[in-house]
C-alpha cells in the first residue's frame, strides 16, 4: 500500500480562494514572469506580439478555447459501493444525499446528479447511471436515473433513493474503471436503461463524489484471492497490478478543457500508513456495532491528492453524513476562474490571451491578478497553465471563448 499523506489533502479549500492561490504562485514558480518579453507586455503593450517572430526565430501559436465551463451548471457523480456488506454505508448515505441538494438548490446551481456503483462485472450495465432503493423505501420506483434542478422538491427524495444500490455487487469494486466508462463510453449511450447520454455537459462543472468502505481495485488483470483472508487484502497484495492513479486522475481533469472545473469528494477510510504484504492482511480504519468495518481508501485519498486543491476527504466512519455533504459542497465555491493547460510546451510566458465574444468580437485580457496569470507549468499541466480571473469571462456560455498566443519551445 502506497502511503498517504492527509496534510496534503486538507490543504483543501473552496475556490472562492483561487485568487489568492494565483498569487503565490508568482513566488513560488519561476515559469511566471510579470513583464513578459522584455517589457512589452502581455496585451496592450509597444508593438504587436501576436505575430511578431519568436525570441529563437518562428512564429507565435494561438490556441483557441472554446465553450469553458459555466460556473451555474455542475454535474455530479456519485459512485458508491455495492459490494456485501455496504448496506450500512449506502443508508448514511442515502440520510445524507438531500443535504448536498438542498446546498445546490440554495446557491442556484443548474445541477444533474446521478449515480454508478463499482461494479464493472458486466459489460452490459459498467457505469450506466442507476436508479435505486426500489423495494427498500416507498416512492423510490419514481425517481428517475439522471436527478436534475428541474426535478424542484422531489430531487432531494430521489437522490436519497438512488443511494441505495443494494449489497449484491463484487468484493472488489472497480471505482476508477467505472467512472470512465460512465463518462466517456455510456457518455454517448443513448439507452434509455444503461445509457448516459446527456449527463456530462460540455459546458457544466464536475464533481465526482465517492462513498466507499473498500478502496479501488480497477486493475488490467484478474485478482488472485486465494490464500488471502478477505478480497480486499488481496487487492492490496496485487497492488503493482493496479491501475495508476496519476493516469486516472489525468484521465478525469482531461475530460474538460478548465483544469480547475473537476472536484473529487471522498468519503472513505483513512490511510493507516501501513504498507500491506503478503501474508498480512489489511486492517480496518474504523468498525462499531451500528456500520459495518471501513478499510483504508488509500487509492481513492491519493486521487484527491492528485486533483487538490479541487479535492476533499471525510471519514466512512462518521455516525452521520450530513456534515460531509455541506464540507463538499464548499468544494464548489465560486468556480468562475479559469485555469487552461497549453496542447505545446510554452518558451516562456505567453504573448496575449483574448476573450471572444458569440458575435466573434475581441478584447486583450490584461496581464495580472484581475485578468490572466501566466502559472508556468504545474502538477496537473507539464506544458504550461495560464489562470484567468472570473470576471473576465463574465456574460452568457457563448461568450466563455478566449484564445492565447505564445511561443511553442524548440
Amino acid at each position: 500500500m502506497r502511503t498517504y499523506t492527509p496534510a496534503r489533502t486538507l490543504l483543501i479549500a473552496a475556490l472562492t480562494a483561487l485568487a489568492l492561490a494565483a498569487v503565490g504562485c508568482k513566488a513560488d514558480n519561476p515559469a511566471f514572469d510579470p513583464d513578459p518579453e522584455g517589457g512589452s507586455g502581455g496585451s496592450g503593450g509597444s508593438g504587436d506580439l501576436t505575430t511578431a517572430a519568436c525570441p529563437g526565430g518562428g512564429d507565435p501559436i494561438t490556441q483557441e478555447f472554446t465553450s469553458l465551463a459555466d460556473p451555474a451548471q455542475l454535474d455530479v457523480l456519485v459512485v458508491v459501493s455495492n459490494a456485501p456488506g455496504s448496506s450500512d454505508l449506502q443508508a448514511r448515505l442515502s440520510e445524507a444525499m438531500p443535504a448536498l441538494v438542498q446546498q445546490l438548490t440554495s446557491a442556484g446551481v443548474d445541477y444533474q446528479l446521478g449515480v454508478v456503483t463499482g461494479d464493472t462485472e458486466s459489460s452490459a450495465t459498467a457505469g450506466s447511471i442507476r436508479s435505486g432503493g426500489v423495494g427498500q423505501v416507498n416512492g423510490c420506483d419514481e425517481a428517475p436515473r439522471i436527478i436534475t434542478a428541474a426535478d424542484g422538491q422531489q430531487a432531494a427524495a430521489y437522490a436519497a433513493c438512488n443511494a441505495l444500490q443494494g449489497q449484491g455487487g463484487p468484493e472488489l469494486q472497480r471505482f476508477f474503471d467505472a467512472v470512465e466508462q460512465a463518462l466517456t463510453v455510456r457518455a454517448t449511450d443513448t439507452d434509455e436503461l444503461t445509457g448516459n447520454a446527456g449527463f456530462l455537459r460540455p459546458q457544466a462543472r464536475l464533481l465526482v463524489l465517492f462513498a466507499s468502505d473498500r478502496d479501488d481495485c480497477s486493475n488490467l488483470d484478474p485478482i488472485d484471492t486465494a490464500g488471502a483472508p478477505n478480497p480486499q487484502t488481496a487487492c492490496e497484495w496485487s497492488a503493482i497490478d493496479l491501475r495508476d492513479t496519476a493516469d486516472f486522475a489525468q484521465t478525469l481533469v482531461g475530460l474538460k478543457k478548465d483544469l480547475g472545473s473537476t472536484s473529487v469528494a471522498v468519503l472513505g477510510g483513512a490511510d493507516d500508513g501501513v504498507d500491506v504484504l503478503a501474508p498480512e492482511a489489511v486492517a480496518f480504519v474504523c468498525t462499531d456495532a451500528a456500520m459495518n468495518p471501513v478499510y483504508p481508501t488509500t487509492r481513492l485519498l491519493e486521487l484527491a491528492d492528485a486533483i487538490s486543491p479541487n479535492a476533499r476527504f471525510e471519514s466512512a466512519c462518521a455516525a452521520s453524513y450530513l456534515g460531509a455533504m455541506v464540507r463538499f459542497s464548499e468544494l464548489l465555491g465560486d468556480q468562475s476562474a479559469a485555469r487552461l493547460c497549453l496542447d505545446d510546451a510554452a518558451a516562456g510566458p505567453v504573448r496575449a490571451v483574448t476573450r471572444v465574444a458569440a458575435d466573434d468580437s475581441e478584447a486583450d485580457i490584461p496581464q495580472g491578478e484581475d485578468g490572466y496569470l501566466y502559472l508556468g507549468a504545474t502538477a496537473d499541466c507539464a506544458t504550461g497553465a495560464v489562470q484567468i480571473a472570473g470576471s473576465q469571462l463574465s456574460g452568457g456560455a457563448d461568450d466563455r471563448n478566449v484564445s492565447v498566443t505564445y511561443c511553442p519551445a524548440e
